[in-house]
């Protein structure tokens, strides 16, 4: 009989569809390919659907088979626009809020098609009929029907136009490419208006055996001419190929665009639109535009920018890179530079340069551990370091105004600017008593000389300190001399 026959091409068919489907899985990454496997499979499935519909004799099998192919039907309007979103990269009409609707739209047609039977909504009627000497299904049209048909020939009119535009947009390969997704998809298109307006043979839907022509096309389209390959390189590729952060601005300093680095340092961006101020968002409210090159600092992170004047001064480019590694980096080699490594004080160096670039008379004092070689030949030197850490806090804490440095060994030394020598020797004074306090520093005292400087002479005070520490060692340790 014929409906066997028909129900083996369409077998044959939905074969060619399934192998399509599994091609566009396999090439998920690229544009386009998820949605194709999504459309293919949805089209496969009314196929089958439909070769089984025809080889069936009752009406409630019929029936079943119907809603089995409505699960691939309902959801050609949001596959054909989703197939066309991402393919020609079309996100300004297809937006997430038409997908959505369509989404929405097409479920519901789903559910209403399946419980058809309680309200008609679908399909007002159906009764049996022959048609080339086999049993065929006659649905009479309700309501939803036609909002499901106006759905569908609005998208696929929508994309059919798009790629018509593509077409004349395109040159070369790319213009042969998308004749091929043209034409599959306005091809099935033309013949099921045919079928809604009763041309062909009657009550089959010969829509859908256009499919094998169509999946013949697009295999051929797909193995021969790589058709998913579509986009040339866009301005979009080029900059998210950059590992930079890179944000166009208009001469308004308005944000025109920007790549997937600078969206994945300042996520604040992917709330911001076309034409929106690069200053409304934070970290740019403070940004200097008119500076070549500046840092940014946001959510603990150190950011170097540059920005370059496009042509005729109508853009400006910035580029912003995360220098955080490298200024950790530097940091912590200045830090190395100019600090002692086992008590963090300034190391002594650094501290005679600022001593000698002092602009303002001051004093300055030398201090020195008592019988420290004691400690370290009695209790080793670990013990050792952890008196002078101990020693260094307590100097840092008391004296965290002024700069303090381990001189040498077990000696250290302090100046201020805004201090006389009976201040400085009163404070040392009462640093004694506090070190008395401290578990670790308990039983072990220092001796220091303190010496007035004038701005320019400080070698002078220096000698002298040292001078007045000889003498508190020689009174008896534990003594601070000025």
């Amino acid at each position: 009989m014929l409906n066997t026959e028909f129900s083996a091409v369409l077998l044959f068919t939905a074969a060619i569809l399934l192998n399509l489907s599994y091609y566009g899985y396999k090439r998920r990454h690229i544009p386009g390919a998820k949605a194709l496997c999504l459309l293919m499979l949805a089209m496969s499935i009314q196929t089958i659907g439909y070769a089984f519909e025809i080889m069936s004799s009752s009406v409630g099998t019929m029936l079943l088979w119907v809603k089995i192919e409505y699960i691939g039907i309902s959801f050609f309007p949001v596959l054909i626009m989703y197939f066309i979103r991402e393919y020609l990269d079309e996100k300004r009409f297809a937006s997430s809020y038409v997908m959505l609707f369509l989404l929405a739209q097409n479920i519901l047609t789903l559910i209403l098609v399946w419980t058809n039977s309680y309200h008609f909504l679908y399909y007002s009627s159906y009764n049996l009929s022959q048609t080339w000497g086999f049993n065929v299904l006659v649905l009479n049209r309700g309501i939803w029907y036609y909002v499901h048909v106006f759905v569908f020939y609005m998208v696929a009119i929508y994309g059919t136009y798009r790629l018509f535009q593509n077409i004349h947009g395109a040159t070369g390969i790319y213009r042969r490419k998308t004749r091929f997704v043209f034409y599959a998809i306005s091809m099935p298109m033309v013949v099921s208006l045919a079928y809604l307006f009763g041309i062909g043979p009657k009550n089959i839907d010969i829509t859908i055996f256009s499919y094998v022509l169509i999946g013949i096309l697009i295999a051929y389209g797909l193995y021969e001419h790589d058709i998913l390959y579509l986009l040339p390189l866009t301005q979009k590729d080029i900059l998210n190929a950059i590992d930079e952060a890179v944000i166009v601005l208009d001469d308004k300093d308005c944000i025109l665009d920007y790549n997937a680095a600078a969206s994945k340092n300042f996520n604040m961006l992917q709330l911001s639109k076309q034409g929106d101020k690069l200053k409304s968002f934070e970290p740019f409210k403070e940004f200097d535009l008119e500076q070549a090159e500046t840092n940014i600092h946001y959510n603990g992170r150190i950011f170097g920018s540059k920005i370059r004047n496009g042509q005729k001064d109508r853009f400006r480019i910035l580029v912003i890179k995360d220098n955080t590694n490298r200024e950790n980096a530097y940091y912590k080699l200045k830090w190395l530079a100019n600090r002692d490594v086992l008590t963090s004080l300034y190391n002594r160096r650094y501290f005679m340069e600022l001593f000698e670039c002092s602009m303002k008379d001051g004093v300055v004092a030398i201090l020195d551990i008592d019988h420290f070689k004691n400690i370290n030949d009695t209790y080793g030197h670990k013990t050792g370091d952890n008196t002078l850490i101990a020693f260094s806090k307590l100097l840092q804490d008391y004296f965290k105004n002024y700069p303090v440095c381990r001189y040498g060994g077990e000696e250290f030394a302090i100046f201020a600017e805004d201090l006389e020598l009976e201040e400085l020797q009163e404070m040392l004074q009462h640093c004694q008593t506090k070190q008395e306090n401290n578990p670790i520093l308990k039983g072990i005292t220092f001796s220091a000389g303190i010496s007035s400087y004038r701005a320019g002479y400080t070698e002078v005070a220096i000698v002298k300190a040292d001078e007045k520490l000889y003498e508190a060692k020689k009174a008896g340790r534990n003594k601070v001399i000025a």
